[in-house]
């Protein structure tokens, strides 16, 4: 898992987010990414990008985090809560791809933690994950760019 440096560009992001704790992201999601697709679905507009999950400030493993799912957008559009348009600001980080089920993703996210930190790179409390190619949580074939912020 080398890390590869490189700077997300600012993008335009429709997104649902909340405060969770790190066992409260799973059901989150199960309840969350779905009807994303499909509010943005019902709007007549599609994705310009692969989906993200984002943590703006990761606060620590006991505390409640903002983490958000966004869908990159081409322009905003009229929508209503829970969902919301965020600016996304462009992100420098570290990056690597995985490949394998979400069960494995927290031991590559450790592995690819401790290469960043042996590659000499600062790491900040925000991290992003990219789902590249998705078949199911559980899939082999899943690929998902982790993305962990840097000075």
């Amino acid at each position: 898992m080398n890390p590869t440096l490189k700077t997300v560009p600012a993008m335009l992001l429709f997104c649902v987010s909340e405060e969770v704790t790190p066992e409260e992201i799973a059901p989150f999601a199960q309840r969350a990414v779905e009807p994303l697709f499909n509010a943005l679905a019902k709007s007549g507009r599609k994705p310009a990008g692969n989906l993200e999950f984002i943590c703006p400030e990761w606060i620590g493993p006991e505390a409640k985090s903002k983490i958000v799912f966004g869908i990159p957008v081409a322009s905003e559009f009229p929508t209503e809560a829970p969902y919301y348009f965020w600016k996304a600001p462009a992100f420098k980080c570290a990056s690597t791809e995985y490949k394998g089920p979400m069960s494995g993703i927290k031991d590559a996210w450790m592995n690819f933690g401790t290469e960043v930190g042996k590659a000499g790179y600062q790491a900040v409390n925000s991290w992003r994950e990219v789902y590249i190619h998705w078949v199911a949580p559980e899939s082999e074939e899943d690929v998902t760019e982790l993305q962990l912020g840097i000075e």
